[in-house]
């Protein structure tokens, strides 16, 4: 083994272990609330989707799930396409779009990331001139 394939081996391991304390997270605690607060019918119920996504511990979490989940797909369809497309060309081009999608990705839930901290802090102004007033 290469010391890049086995760079690449122990890093889907790390990324792999690191996202499972987290998934169980998401699954037991975040989704249960957000499932909760979807099918609440209340006028105010995004006020407590934006209470877990502002909080510091869930924006953490999902943050390091998102770039660990991202590095792990790529490693794994990285290793993929290694093994099993021949082609010199069509690898490097394959590759290639991998990280622009990623790329992509990234640039995507940056924006969207942005947006909604956004709509918390004008939510919260909202809300502080309502309370104070």
């Amino acid at each position: 083994m290469s010391t890049q394939a086995t760079k690449s081996y122990l890093m889907q391991r790390i990324t792999g272990v690191v996202m499972m304390p987290i998934s169980i997270w998401i699954l037991f605690f975040l989704l249960p609330k957000v499932g909760i607060m979807i099918f609440h019918q209340d006028v105010n119920r995004h006020k407590g989707l934006y209470d877990i996504f502002s909080g510091l511990d869930s924006i953490t979490y999902i943050l390091i799930f998102t770039i660990c989940g991202l590095y792990h797909g790529i490693l794994g369809m990285q290793s993929v396409i290694n093994d099993y497309i021949h082609c010199k060309v069509m690898k490097k081009m394959s590759i290639i779009t991998i990280y622009g999608l990623t790329i992509f990705a990234i640039i995507f839930l940056s924006i969207f990331s942005i947006d909604m901290h956004m709509k918390v802090m004008k939510y919260n102004e909202i809300n502080s001139k309502i309370l104070y007033e």
